[in-house]
C-alpha cells in the first residue's frame, strides 16, 4: 500500500489555529490500495491576507480525491451546485456505493485544539487489516508529534454508536478499538484507477 501523508507538526501550528476564526483542515481517503491526504481549499487569511491552504470544507476535499483515484463524474465535489447533481445523475450506482466504502481521516487545527476524526467506511461497516497499518502509522506520527504541541490532539473514531473519544491521543487504545470492525474478506466495488501517492510534487511528505 502506497501512502502520502502531511507534515503534522507543520499542520498542528498555532499560528493557523484562527484562521477567518475557524482555523484549517486536511483529509486523508485509505482505500484498500492507497492513502492520499490532502489540505482542504486554499482561501484567503482575513488578517494576513495571503493564501493559507486548508480553509475549505472536508467534504469537498473528500470528494475531490476520490474523483481523482476513481475518475468519478467532474462535479462530484460541487455540492449543491448545478454540476453536482449533473454528477450523480451520470454516477454508477458502483461509482456512488464506493464513497462510502473508504476511511476517512479528517484533521482540525482550530481555536476548539487540535483533532482528529476517523471514520469507519459507513457502507461495509468495516476496515481491512491493510487499512489498519495505514491509520496506526498515521496514529503513530501523530502520537509523537502531540508530545510538542501546546494543545494534544484529541482523537474522536468510528462509526455512528460505536464511537471512541479520547481527549489525549493514544495510539494503542484506538488499534485495540479498530480491531473489533476488521473484515478481510471485503473488497472495494470498484478497484483504485489511478495511484496518486507520492506523484503530486505540490504535496509536502514526511516520508
Amino acid at each position: 500500500m502506497q501512502s502520502e501523508l502531511i507534515n503534522l507538526e507543520k499542520f498542528f501550528n498555532d499560528k493557523y489555529r484562527n484562521i477567518n476564526g475557524v482555523g484549517i483542515g486536511a483529509v486523508s481517503i485509505i482505500t484498500q490500495y492507497q492513502t492520499v491526504t490532502r489540505y482542504t481549499e486554499s482561501g484567503i487569511d482575513q488578517i494576513s491576507k495571503r493564501m493559507v491552504k486548508g480553509c475549505g470544507r472536508h467534504e469537498t476535499t473528500k470528494n475531490l480525491i476520490l474523483q481523482d483515484i476513481f475518475e468519478l463524474p467532474q462535479g462530484i465535489a460541487e455540492r449543491f451546485q448545478p454540476q453536482y447533481y449533473k454528477a450523480l445523475q451520470k454516477m454508477s450506482a458502483e461509482e456512488a456505493r464506493i464513497k462510502d466504502e473508504v476511511v476517512e481521516i479528517d484533521y482540525i487545527n482550530s481555536s476548539s485544539g487540535n483533532i482528529i476524526i476517523i471514520k469507519i467506511p459507513t457502507y461495509q461497516k468495516s476496515i481491512t487489516t491493510r487499512q489498519l497499518l495505514e491509520i496506526a502509522n498515521i496514529l503513530e506520527q501523530a502520537e509523537q508529534v502531540s508530545c510538542i504541541l501546546t494543545q494534544p490532539i484529541k482523537i474522536w473514531v468510528g462509526i455512528k454508536n460505536k464511537t471512541l473519544v479520547l481527549e489525549k491521543i493514544n495510539k494503542n487504545k484506538v488499534i485495540l478499538f479498530l480491531k473489533k470492525f476488521i473484515d478481510d474478506s471485503y473488497t472495494q466495488t470498484i478497484k483504485d484507477i489511478n495511484i496518486l501517492s507520492f506523484k503530486d510534487k505540490n504535496e509536502e511528505r514526511i516520508r
